[in-house]
């Protein structure tokens, strides 16, 4: 009798352990097929700014048709011309192209543009509290600007990345599963995993694993070869 009670609660057991498996199991591969997609509708779902121009949505004709409109700023970006500015020029010319990032990812933001000495591992930051973009001063003073380029692409994603959170929080839609990826990248805001010179790999792999930095460095390759080579033909 004690033999066939202890075997029912061991099945009982079982078929706990079971379905707690197959939900987990069902749950992630739910978030694997659908991330993005999930991506996807985050960027279309929440009207951001009113002329809801998102970096999903963005094709090479419609960034091009942005910096079409700063053709006499931008030139002073091509290498032949920067290595003449000085730094403040210098300043001013990416601080263009920040503007026709910023409008290409329909981010609304004002955004500072600052240098200042930095690590060497390090090209720019993001600062959401006081709105800024800060560029590796050594950086900016080298002849040929295309790492600040890269700089200024990665760092506006995070400026949009930072609206899309005010956004949510601002809407009290942080329980809509349409907007996952900008509740992960509001999470990893709190608790960001930074790295500096003495960092280690897995420090560093952990890095760009966060969702935030994925997706910043993805917008950043994405068009820093186009926006190069657009400002080296001009």
């Amino acid at each position: 009798m004690d033999y066939m009670i202890l075997r029912q609660k061991y099945k009982r057991f079982l078929g706990i352990v079971f379905f707690i498996l197959t939900v987990s199991v069902a749950t992630n591969f739910f978030l694997y097929i659908n991330y993005n997609y999930l991506e996807e509708v985050s960027y279309k779902d929440a009207s951001l700014t009113d002329n809801e121009l998102y970096a999903y949505e963005y094709g090479v004709s419609d960034i091009e048709d942005i910096m079409d409109e700063y053709r006499n700023e931008l030139i002073y970006l091509k290498t032949e011309n920067y290595k003449k500015l000085t730094r403040e020029e210098r300043l001013a010319y990416l601080d263009v192209l920040l503007e026709c990032s910023l409008n290409a990812l329909g981010c609304g933001q004002d955004i500072t543009l600052i240098s200042e000495a930095m690590d060497d591992n390090i090209n720019g930051y993001f600062d959401g509290n006081n709105m800024l973009i800060a560029l590796n001063d050594d950086r900016l003073m080298q002849d040929n600007p295309a790492e600040c380029i890269c700089a200024v692409l990665h760092e506006s994603y995070h400026a949009y990345q930072y609206e899309c959170v005010r956004y949510m929080k601002d809407n009290n839609i942080s329980d809509n599963l349409l907007y996952y990826e900008i509740r992960q990248w509001d999470y990893e805001f709190v608790y960001y995993k930074d790295i500096n010179r003495g960092s280690t790999v897995e420090e560093y792999k952990k890095y760009r694993s966060q969702w935030c930095e994925s997706s910043a460095f993805h917008y950043e390759l994405q068009w820093r070869d186009f926006v190069i080579e657009y400002i080296e033909k001009i």
